[in-house]
């Protein structure tokens, strides 16, 4: 039998190189309720809601409830921030809606060169997604400190009333 053609070494060293190894990087997923709470009968109403805001108001016109999801997100996601002590290199607000017609708001952050920071606010609820190699130390360090400073924001009110 003739043996199966292999790849080089340089188009597995170029592969790799567009495509990184997921075991190589740790993400941690923080999530906190959205200013639409549901409850167990409503969830499964959800999707239907969803699909009447995005008949109601195409184009992102009127999305009162997602811009206080996403104010809310954006403020305790600065917060953060000053708490931690770090100034992002670069930041990108996207507001996109999904092929399940779910509205949602996603802002990425680059808190360094290889950390990098998701936030996707939707009506119920806020994520907060923090990607960051493993084996390297400083980034390490950066995305535990961003994580803690970022509990503790979610743990306190957001506004002084």
């Amino acid at each position: 039998m003739a043996a199966l053609p292999s790849r080089s070494t340089a188009d597995k060293k170029i592969v790799e190189a567009l495509y990184p190894i997921r075991s190589e990087y740790e993400q941690v997923i923080i999530t906190a309720p959205g200013p639409r709470v549901f409850t167990g009968a409503e969830e499964d109403e959800e999707g239907d809601y969803y699909e009447e805001v995005a008949k109601e108001a195409p184009g992102m016109q009127d999305y009162g409830e997602l811009k206080s999801a996403f104010n809310a997100a954006v403020l305790a996601f600065t917060k953060a921030l000053v708490r931690a002590r770090i100034e992002p290199v670069s930041m990108e607000l996207n507001a996109n809606i999904d092929e399940a017609d779910i509205p949602a708001v996603v802002l990425k952050a680059n808190l360094d060169s290889d950390v990098e920071v998701k936030v996707e606010a939707s009506m119920s609820k806020i994520k907060y997604m923090i990607v960051f190699p493993r084996r390297n130390n400083k980034s390490r360090r950066l995305a535990r400190r961003f994580e803690a400073a970022l509990m503790k924001v979610l743990q306190e009110p957001l506004s002084r009333s």
